[in-house]
Protein backbone atom coordinates (compact mmCIF):
# COMPACT_ATOMS: atom_id res chain seq x y z
CA UNK A 1 0.00 0.00 0.00
CA UNK A 2 2.27 1.98 1.05
CA UNK A 3 4.22 2.00 -2.91
CA UNK A 4 0.95 2.82 -4.29
CA UNK A 5 0.80 6.05 -2.74
CA UNK A 6 4.07 6.76 -3.45
CA UNK A 7 3.89 6.02 -6.82
CA UNK A 8 0.13 7.95 -6.97
CA UNK A 9 2.43 10.89 -5.19
CA UNK A 10 4.67 10.84 -7.26
CA UNK A 11 2.33 10.59 -10.72
CA UNK A 12 0.30 13.58 -9.24
CA UNK A 13 3.22 16.03 -8.46
CA UNK A 14 4.56 15.16 -11.76
CA UNK A 15 1.41 16.01 -13.28
CA UNK A 16 0.87 19.15 -11.01
CA UNK A 17 4.51 20.76 -11.58
CA UNK A 18 3.45 19.96 -15.59
CA UNK A 19 3.15 23.29 -17.84
CA UNK A 20 0.87 21.19 -19.49
CA UNK A 21 -3.11 21.02 -18.15
CA UNK A 22 -4.49 17.63 -17.52
CA UNK A 23 -8.42 16.88 -17.61
CA UNK A 24 -10.92 13.83 -17.19
CA UNK A 25 -13.93 14.42 -18.79
CA UNK A 26 -16.78 11.93 -17.83
CA UNK A 27 -19.92 11.41 -19.21
CA UNK A 28 -22.54 14.76 -19.20
CA UNK A 29 -19.47 17.03 -18.84
CA UNK A 30 -18.70 15.69 -15.73
CA UNK A 31 -14.79 16.66 -14.75
CA UNK A 32 -13.32 13.59 -13.04
CA UNK A 33 -10.23 14.72 -12.45
CA UNK A 34 -7.92 18.27 -13.39
CA UNK A 35 -4.71 19.32 -12.41
CA UNK A 36 -3.72 23.18 -10.84
CA UNK A 37 -2.06 23.82 -13.98
CA UNK A 38 -5.16 26.01 -15.79
CA UNK A 39 -4.55 28.59 -13.13
CA UNK A 40 -0.72 28.65 -14.65
CA UNK A 41 -1.97 27.68 -17.80
CA UNK A 42 -3.74 31.30 -18.07
CA UNK A 43 -2.15 33.25 -15.47
CA UNK A 44 -4.28 33.24 -12.71
CA UNK A 45 -3.57 33.37 -8.87
CA UNK A 46 -6.25 30.51 -8.17
CA UNK A 47 -7.61 27.49 -9.02
CA UNK A 48 -10.21 27.75 -12.20
CA UNK A 49 -13.17 25.35 -11.99
CA UNK A 50 -14.59 23.68 -15.32
CA UNK A 51 -17.17 26.22 -15.72
CA UNK A 52 -14.74 28.92 -15.59
CA UNK A 53 -12.16 27.26 -17.83
CA UNK A 54 -15.36 26.75 -20.42
CA UNK A 55 -16.34 30.25 -20.12
CA UNK A 56 -12.89 31.46 -20.96
CA UNK A 57 -13.18 29.79 -24.46
CA UNK A 58 -13.59 32.15 -27.17
CA UNK A 59 -17.09 32.49 -28.47
CA UNK A 60 -15.72 31.78 -32.19
CA UNK A 61 -14.34 28.38 -30.91
CA UNK A 62 -17.12 26.82 -28.59
CA UNK A 63 -18.25 24.66 -31.68
CA UNK A 64 -14.47 23.64 -32.07
CA UNK A 65 -14.46 22.26 -28.44
CA UNK A 66 -18.02 20.71 -28.54
CA UNK A 67 -17.56 18.79 -31.85
CA UNK A 68 -13.95 17.33 -30.86
CA UNK A 69 -15.86 15.65 -27.28
CA UNK A 70 -18.87 14.22 -28.90
CA UNK A 71 -16.77 13.09 -31.65
CA UNK A 72 -14.28 11.39 -29.02
CA UNK A 73 -17.58 9.99 -27.55
CA UNK A 74 -19.09 9.05 -30.58
CA UNK A 75 -16.07 7.46 -31.92
CA UNK A 76 -15.66 5.40 -28.70
CA UNK A 77 -12.30 3.54 -26.90
CA UNK A 78 -8.90 4.92 -27.92
CA UNK A 79 -10.46 7.59 -30.19
CA UNK A 80 -7.68 10.58 -30.09
CA UNK A 81 -8.53 13.81 -31.54
CA UNK A 82 -6.48 16.88 -31.98
CA UNK A 83 -7.67 20.28 -31.47
CA UNK A 84 -6.78 23.66 -31.30
CA UNK A 85 -8.92 27.31 -29.81
CA UNK A 86 -8.19 30.29 -28.12
CA UNK A 87 -8.56 31.01 -23.84
CA UNK A 88 -8.31 34.07 -22.54
CA UNK A 89 -6.10 34.73 -19.73
CA UNK A 90 -6.49 36.79 -16.54
CA UNK A 91 -5.04 39.76 -18.18
CA UNK A 92 -7.22 39.77 -21.38
CA UNK A 93 -4.93 38.55 -23.98
CA UNK A 94 -5.66 35.37 -26.15
CA UNK A 95 -3.93 32.53 -25.77
CA UNK A 96 -3.92 29.51 -28.04
CA UNK A 97 -4.37 26.02 -26.93
CA UNK A 98 -4.28 22.72 -28.26
CA UNK A 99 -5.83 19.50 -26.89
CA UNK A 100 -4.86 16.27 -27.29
CA UNK A 101 -8.12 14.14 -26.39
CA UNK A 102 -8.31 10.50 -26.37
CA UNK A 103 -11.46 8.21 -25.22
CA UNK A 104 -10.11 6.09 -22.09
CA UNK A 105 -13.43 5.13 -20.83
CA UNK A 106 -12.67 1.45 -20.62
CA UNK A 107 -9.69 2.24 -18.80
CA UNK A 108 -9.98 1.61 -15.00
CA UNK A 109 -8.72 4.50 -13.11
CA UNK A 110 -9.84 6.83 -15.72
CA UNK A 111 -13.39 5.90 -16.85
CA UNK A 112 -13.52 9.01 -19.21
CA UNK A 113 -11.76 11.02 -21.82
CA UNK A 114 -8.24 12.45 -20.85
CA UNK A 115 -7.70 15.60 -22.38
CA UNK A 116 -3.90 17.08 -22.24
CA UNK A 117 -3.70 21.20 -23.01
CA UNK A 118 -0.78 22.92 -23.78
CA UNK A 119 -0.44 26.76 -24.60
CA UNK A 120 1.07 26.72 -28.68
CA UNK A 121 0.73 30.30 -28.77
CA UNK A 122 4.20 31.46 -28.76
CA UNK A 123 4.89 28.30 -31.83
CA UNK A 124 1.91 29.31 -34.11
CA UNK A 125 3.17 33.11 -33.79
CA UNK A 126 6.71 31.85 -34.45
CA UNK A 127 4.95 29.79 -37.91
CA UNK A 128 2.80 32.99 -38.72
CA UNK A 129 6.19 34.92 -38.46
CA UNK A 130 7.68 32.25 -40.49
CA UNK A 131 4.87 32.22 -43.18
CA UNK A 132 4.66 35.78 -43.77
CA UNK A 133 8.65 36.24 -44.20
CA UNK A 134 8.01 33.29 -46.69
CA UNK A 135 5.03 35.44 -48.38
CA UNK A 136 7.02 38.74 -48.33
CA UNK A 137 9.60 36.62 -50.05
CA UNK A 138 7.33 35.07 -52.62
CA UNK A 139 5.98 38.70 -53.55
CA UNK A 140 9.47 40.68 -53.85
CA UNK A 141 10.38 37.39 -56.18
CA UNK A 142 6.90 38.15 -57.88
CA UNK A 143 7.77 41.95 -58.23
CA UNK A 144 10.93 41.43 -59.42
CA UNK A 145 9.53 38.92 -62.33
CA UNK A 146 6.85 41.53 -62.92
CA UNK A 147 9.40 44.38 -63.71
CA UNK A 148 11.01 42.09 -65.34
CA UNK A 149 8.63 41.08 -67.99
CA UNK A 150 8.08 45.00 -67.99
CA UNK A 151 11.02 45.76 -69.00
CA UNK A 152 10.58 43.04 -71.94
CA UNK A 153 7.87 44.31 -73.14
CA UNK A 154 8.79 47.92 -73.37
CA UNK A 155 11.92 46.38 -75.31
CA UNK A 156 9.85 43.96 -77.52
CA UNK A 157 7.15 47.44 -78.02
CA UNK A 158 10.18 49.33 -78.81
CA UNK A 159 11.56 46.65 -81.35
CA UNK A 160 8.10 46.69 -83.09
CA UNK A 161 7.89 50.18 -83.09
CA UNK A 162 11.60 50.47 -84.87
CA UNK A 163 10.02 47.33 -87.36
CA UNK A 164 7.34 49.55 -88.14
CA UNK A 165 9.41 52.30 -88.64
CA UNK A 166 12.01 50.33 -90.94
CA UNK A 167 9.18 48.82 -92.80
CA UNK A 168 7.34 52.22 -93.67
CA UNK A 169 11.11 53.72 -95.03
CA UNK A 170 11.72 50.39 -97.26
CA UNK A 171 7.62 51.34 -98.81
CA UNK A 172 8.55 54.79 -99.60
CA UNK A 173 12.14 53.98 -100.58
CA UNK A 174 10.91 50.88 -102.86
CA UNK A 175 8.68 53.74 -104.71
CA UNK A 176 11.28 55.93 -105.29
CA UNK A 177 13.92 53.10 -106.58
CA UNK A 178 10.79 51.80 -108.93
CA UNK A 179 10.57 55.05 -110.05
CA UNK A 180 13.99 55.67 -110.59
CA UNK A 181 14.16 52.03 -112.49
CA UNK A 182 11.59 53.28 -114.54
CA UNK A 183 13.67 56.05 -116.23
CA UNK A 184 16.50 54.09 -116.02
CA UNK A 185 14.84 51.60 -118.59
CA UNK A 186 13.89 54.55 -120.47
CA UNK A 187 17.25 56.18 -120.69
CA UNK A 188 19.13 52.85 -121.57
CA UNK A 189 17.22 52.42 -124.84
CA UNK A 190 17.76 56.02 -125.52
CA UNK A 191 21.68 56.30 -124.82
CA UNK A 192 23.78 55.45 -127.88
CA UNK A 193 26.66 52.78 -127.06
CA UNK A 194 28.62 54.96 -128.80
CA UNK A 195 29.32 57.65 -126.82
CA UNK A 196 30.39 55.44 -123.51
CA UNK A 197 27.47 56.07 -121.55
CA UNK A 198 26.31 52.47 -121.40
CA UNK A 199 28.60 51.68 -118.70
CA UNK A 200 27.61 54.45 -116.52
CA UNK A 201 23.63 53.01 -116.89
CA UNK A 202 24.37 49.78 -116.15
CA UNK A 203 26.51 51.01 -112.85
CA UNK A 204 23.09 52.71 -111.51
CA UNK A 205 21.22 49.34 -112.32
CA UNK A 206 23.22 47.81 -110.44
CA UNK A 207 23.52 50.40 -107.39
CA UNK A 208 19.09 50.29 -107.42
CA UNK A 209 19.43 46.61 -107.57
CA UNK A 210 21.78 46.73 -104.55
CA UNK A 211 19.04 49.10 -102.91
CA UNK A 212 16.35 47.09 -103.50
CA UNK A 213 17.95 44.47 -101.62
CA UNK A 214 18.12 46.36 -98.66
CA UNK A 215 14.79 47.62 -99.02
CA UNK A 216 13.33 43.89 -99.03
CA UNK A 217 15.84 43.24 -95.62
CA UNK A 218 14.47 46.37 -93.65
CA UNK A 219 10.84 45.25 -94.61
CA UNK A 220 12.09 41.63 -93.31
CA UNK A 221 12.81 43.65 -90.26
CA UNK A 222 9.75 44.87 -89.72
CA UNK A 223 7.71 41.59 -90.55
CA UNK A 224 6.25 43.39 -93.77
CA UNK A 225 7.61 41.12 -96.05
CA UNK A 226 9.03 37.48 -96.87
CA UNK A 227 12.70 37.13 -96.11
CA UNK A 228 13.41 33.77 -97.69
CA UNK A 229 17.03 32.07 -97.10
CA UNK A 230 19.30 32.78 -99.23
CA UNK A 231 23.10 30.86 -100.34
CA UNK A 232 25.48 34.18 -101.03
CA UNK A 233 28.71 34.02 -102.81
CA UNK A 234 30.80 35.73 -100.09
CA UNK A 235 34.02 36.52 -103.11
CA UNK A 236 31.03 37.81 -105.43
CA UNK A 237 29.44 39.92 -102.56
CA UNK A 238 32.78 41.70 -101.69
CA UNK A 239 33.56 42.09 -105.52
CA UNK A 240 30.30 44.05 -105.84
CA UNK A 241 31.05 46.46 -103.01
CA UNK A 242 34.45 47.68 -103.73
CA UNK A 243 33.49 50.91 -105.67
CA UNK A 244 31.65 51.45 -103.13
CA UNK A 245 34.04 51.33 -100.20
CA UNK A 246 36.45 52.79 -102.38
CA UNK A 247 34.95 55.84 -102.74
CA UNK A 248 33.64 55.97 -99.13
CA UNK A 249 37.45 54.86 -97.05
CA UNK A 250 39.22 56.94 -99.46
CA UNK A 251 42.19 56.44 -101.64
CA UNK A 252 44.38 55.47 -98.29
CA UNK A 253 42.63 52.37 -97.47
CA UNK A 254 43.42 49.61 -99.98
Amino acid sequence: IARVERNEARFRALVEQSSDMFTVLGRGDVVLFTSNNPSRLLGSPRVLSHLELRDRRHPDDEHIVRTSIERLWAEGPNTTVRYTYRMARDDGSWRVIETIGRNLEHVAGVDGLALHSRDITDRVAAEDAAREIALAGQRLAAEQERSRLQVELERALRFERLGRLAAGIAHDFNNLLGVMGNYLRVLHRQLDEAHGAQEDVEGIASAIERASELTRDLLAYGDAGDAPPDTLELAEVVHGLVEFAAQALGADIQ
